[in-house]
Parts: structure tokens; C-alpha cells; sequence
């Protein structure tokens, strides 16, 4: 176990790089909280393809065409934006404490750093969280976004909710649920526990107002809180707030041409059953669905291209 004060002035003297406190401390021997900063790190996902026949074959007896959106190793990087806050747990903190540390640089970057907001709370509605930080620590775990995460009071495991929302482009996809981890250096790896699908949708000049990802009939929970494994970061349904757990929804107006637009969903990692729906609500009340003939898998801290779906017919 670290003193936080004097390990990591002393890290930050000698590597440069890492977390730091301020060196001056009080006189109980716990550093000014203001002082007190986490540098955290994001794991960037690589992109993957999907079967090209996954929603079966084309009107004219061809294979349907797979769109890759953007080629690359990191085809879509995760970056921190501004006024992100994470929550932090401390392996010597009170049953259940949950710290939220502001961004404090980094913007727009897949590294920054954190400071303590002053603002400590605990699952545990019986336990008082005090306003400093513990004076040591070994190892802590983390949570973004701060406003939905949880440490569970009996065993310290992080949960996270995962979006009910599909996103229409790449730059919409905000708080972006993530697991952290650190030892005594408060170096904050963060993880991605959920993949991404990518889905482009053409029409010939159709508007369509709604999208639902259903999976009802494969009954995998998509949506609502999960808690994450720490050792795998495999994910495990705990409970939905409100709304059905197997059902996700884009809202709004789009014009469907024959340039693709591009929607985006969030989902857990895991093997998606054939029957999986995609289905879109046109302007004029009518729907389309279109359902998957074979299991597509997702896989966390990846992209995964799904074939370009025609809503025009």
C-alpha cells in the first residue's frame, strides 16, 4: 500500500509522465484534494466486418454488399471531450464510495487528466463518504460516465449502463460506457466491456423517423445495467431502470438517398442470434423490417461493419 503524497511525487519526479500530487501537504498528512491528479487512458477499438450475406441475399440473386465505412487499424477513436467526469473507488475507501474526478486537460485526445470535484458518495445509503481522499491506497477502479456508474457496495465491482439510444453518425456517440482500473500509480487504464455494430441505411428518397434494433426473439439484453468482470471485462445483465432490456431506438428525421447513411449502436459483446430485427418506422407510418439470417458476434472494443441495408423495398 502507496502513501498517495509521497509515491506519487516521487513517481512523477523520476518518470515524468505519471500522476502527481503536490508535494506541499497539510498537516494531517492528506494532500490538498485540489492537488490530487489521475491520468487515464483510453483503449482505442479496431474495426471488423460482418458476413456479407447477413440479412440474406440481394433482390437480383446477388450477394449483398458489405460497406466498410473507414479502413485503418483504429477506425474509430474514443476520445476524451470536455467537462467528462469519471468515477473513481479506492481499494481503501468506505463500502460502496464512489469519487467523481473532472477532466482537467486533454480534450479531444485519447489521454488526460482528472482532479477530485470534491464530490464522494456511496451506494451504500448507510455509509457517509467523507470529502477527503483516503491518505493511501493500492489499486483503485474506475467508471464513465460518472453519472452512470455504480460500485456496488459488497463486492467494489464496477456497473455500467449501457445506451437505449442508436446514433446517426460516428461524432454523436457520447459517454461512451467504459471500465477503468489503476494501481498505486494512478495510472487509469480504460477499457471498452461493449462493441459497436455499424449499420448503413439507403432508400430512394424515403424519410424515415424511427429505428429500433430489436432482439426479443433471440431474448439478449442490450440495454440497462451491466456489471463488468474486472479479470475480463466480460459483461453480465444486472436490471433495466425503465424501458424493455432488449430493445434500442433512434428518433428523428432522415432522407434516405442512395449515399448510405450511417447509424451506430452500442451494444455488449456476446453472439447475436438470427432474428435479430432492424426495423425502421417511414414518415408515412409504414414499416420495414429487416432481420438477420444468420448470428452475427460482437465483439467489446471492436467495430463491427454490418452490410448496407436498402429501406426501399
Amino acid at each position: 500500500m502507496k502513501n498517495v503524497g509521497h509515491f506519487l511525487c516521487a513517481a512523477a519526479s523520476a518518470l515524468g509522465i505519471l500522476a502527481f500530487v503536490a508535494c506541499d501537504k497539510q498537516q494531517d498528512g492528506v494532500p490538498p484534494v485540489s492537488d490530487f491528479v489521475l491520468y487515464a487512458s483510453i483503449e482505442q477499438p479496431v474495426s471488423a466486418a460482418a458476413p456479407a450475406a447477413l440479412f440474406g441475399e440481394a433482390v437480383d440473386g446477388s450477394v449483398a454488399q458489405r460497406t466498410v465505412i473507414q479502413e485503418g487499424t483504429v477506425p474509430h477513436p474514443i476520445v476524451w471531450k470536455a467537462n467528462d467526469q469519471i468515477v473513481i473507488h479506492f481499494d481503501t475507501g468506505v463500502q460502496g464510495a464512489m469519487r467523481v474526478f473532472n477532466l482537467q486537460s486533454g480534450v479531444g485526445t485519447g489521454q488526460a487528466e482528472f482532479v477530485y470535484s470534491g464530490l464522494g458518495y456511496s451506494s451504500d445509503p448507510d455509509v457517509q463518504v467523507p470529502m477527503e481522499l483516503p491518505d493511501t491506497y493500492s489499486s483503485l477502479i474506475a467508471g464513465y460516465p460518472a453519472m452512470f456508474v455504480t460500485i456496488t457496495p459488497e463486492n467494489r465491482e464496477v456497473v455500467l449502463e449501457a445506451p437505449r439510444e442508436i446514433y446517426l453518425g460516428i461524432e454523436n456517440i457520447v459517454d461512451f460506457p467504459m471500465y477503468g482500473a489503476a494501481g498505486a500509480d494512478g495510472k487509469v487504464n480504460f477499457v471498452c466491456p461493449f462493441g459497436l455494430i455499424c449499420f448503413p441505411v439507403t432508400g430512394d428518397n424515403i424519410s424515415v423517423k424511427t429505428i429500433y434494433i430489436d432482439t426479443t426473439t433471440p431474448q439478449k439484453e442490450i440495454t440497462g445495467r451491466f456489471q463488468v468482470d474486472e479479470n475480463t471485462y466480460e459483461t453480465t445483465f444486472l436490471n433495466s431502470s425503465h424501458g424493455s432490456e432488449f430493445q434500442i431506438v433512434w428518433t428523428g428525421t432522415v432522407q434516405l438517398t442512395d449515399v448510405p447513411s450511417v447509424f451506430y449502436a452500442v451494444l455488449p459483446a456476446g453472439e447475436y442470434g438470427a432474428g435479430t430485427e432492424f426495423r425502421f418506422t417511414r414518415a408515412d407510418g409504414s414499416v420495414i423490417t429487416k432481420r438477420t439470417r444468420q448470428p452475427f458476434t460482437v465483439t467489446r472494443a471492436r467495430v463491427l461493419n454490418l452490410p448496407a441495408l436498402d429501406v426501399g423495398n
